[in-house]
């Protein structure tokens, strides 16, 4: 299976060099990862044991956040070194301040593999979530590098519980631990033998908190909300707009305001969605120009966690795509929430909408009868809006678990 693992991965590699041709997020990557070869070879002298951070995208990175903060508390000098697979990953924290390099991961190949890791010389590894690359756990295990797994989660459909995925379980039952999510996760674990997993927690509702506790807010989004209500629409797509701007169009009521913040952002999409909603629109990079606008659109990266502390009430997107977005970032603030059928894999969703902190809505007529049901009930509001923040604080602590794990602490030293 090793065999058919790496036919794959070169595979993978011409896919993703092929699409580069046509796709901007593809070429990204081919030419990311080929710079960060380039740099890995012109810098070997410069890299002092770093700590390396690797993760997917965006939303996993948050989660290696609160690590990489306590590590600079603890040592200042220590370099640390991030990775991700993803262009949104890289590109949205290629200025990160705390990490001295941020770079693409090389594609899993065997030789890529062995020149990073030997090249770089990390002090120990940390992946995130579920990033299990086997070429680069071998090498590290090879070279006897400290590697572990952080806010990690398991179903019992994960591809390391097939039989095709014997050798990479091999890999992960050999690493210094697997700091998981749920107790779920680590029934399962111990189902198939391993004995490295601790339940630690989501260093994500830690993350969100600092997100939360440091956030001054926006003199010019606090000025657009005028102590109005406000209704937040997070990281939406086309799909989500489809309910989305016939339920502005249609909801007259003078104590609101919008905010729309799409997943990500093109010019001519939103000067679309401007043609479609009825109320008087800006965008965010003309909020100098704000006349008393009912809709605020932001066309600019990595505000959302901090508009969500204007919210009433929360729209997250995704879940009539590929899954949704994070919404912590909103129950941090205490915000009801709202968002698609597609969420079941996201274990913070599936809680809240068991405690009732929030509602799953199908369709059009589900998202108004509900939007308005936290607009106009200050009771159902109130409920639902503490179910949340307790929710998050409950939760809080996985990155001091982590930390104070003796195996952990000693490899970061």
């Amino acid at each position: 299976m090793k065999i058919i693992y790496n036919v794959a991965i070169n595979l993978l590699s011409a896919i993703i060099s092929f699409l580069s041709l046509f796709n901007r997020k593809a070429k990204l990557r081919t030419i990311g990862t080929k710079k960060a070869i380039e740099f890995i070879k012109l810098n070997a002298e410069n890299f002092k044991n770093p700590i390396w951070f690797h993760a997917s995208s965006v939303g996993e990175f948050e989660q290696a956040k609160p690590l990489i903060i306590k590590i600079r508390e603890l040592q200042p000098n220590q370099q640390i070194l991030v990775t991700f697979f993803s262009s949104s990953g890289f590109e949205a924290n290629k200025n990160y301040k705390l990490a001295d390099y941020i770079l693409y991961l090389p594609d899993d190949t065997k030789a890529n593999a062995n020149l990073f890791i030997k090249t770089v010389k990390p002090k120990t590894a940390i992946f995130i979530k579920y990033e299990f690359w086997f070429n680069y756990l071998n090498v590290l295990r090879t070279n006897q590098i400290p590697t572990f797994s952080v806010s990690a989660i398991f179903r019992e459909n994960h591809f390391v519980f097939k039989p095709y995925a014997s050798f990479i379980r091999n890999e992960l039952t050999k690493l210094e631990a697997i700091f998981v999510q749920n107790t779920e996760s680590l029934e399962l674990l111990k189902q198939h033998n391993f004995t490295n997993a601790i339940l630690s927690g989501d260093t994500r509702f830690d993350r969100v908190a600092e997100i939360a506790n440091s956030n001054p807010g926006i003199i010019e989004i606090a000025d657009f909300c005028d102590n109005k209500e406000v209704v937040v629409f997070g990281s939406v797509w086309a799909k989500d707009m489809e309910l989305i701007i016939p339920f502005i169009n249609n909801y007259a009521s003078e104590k609101v305001k919008y905010i729309i913040v799409p997943h990500e952002i093109h010019s001519a999409e939103i000067s679309e969605y401007i043609t479609k909603l009825q109320a008087k629109t800006i965008r965010y990079s003309n909020i100098t120009e704000y006349s008393n606008e009912k809709i605020l659109i932001i066309d600019t990266i990595g505000l959302l966690s901090k508009v969500y502390k204007y919210a009433k009430l929360a729209y997250i997107g995704g879940g009539f795509g590929t899954g949704i977005h994070n919404i912590l970032e909103a129950a941090v603030y205490g915000v009801p929430i709202l968002f698609g059928p597609k969420y079941k894999k996201f274990k913070e969703a599936t809680d809240l909408t068991t405690l009732q902190g929030a509602i799953a809505i199908s369709d059009y007529t589900m998202l108004e009868k509900t939007a308005k049901a936290f607009l106009e009930n200050e009771t159902f509001h109130h409920k639902t809006k503490t179910i949340c923040a307790n929710y998050v604080t409950e939760n809080l602590g996985a990155g001091a678990i982590i930390m104070g794990n003796s195996k952990f602490s000693a490899a970061i030293r």
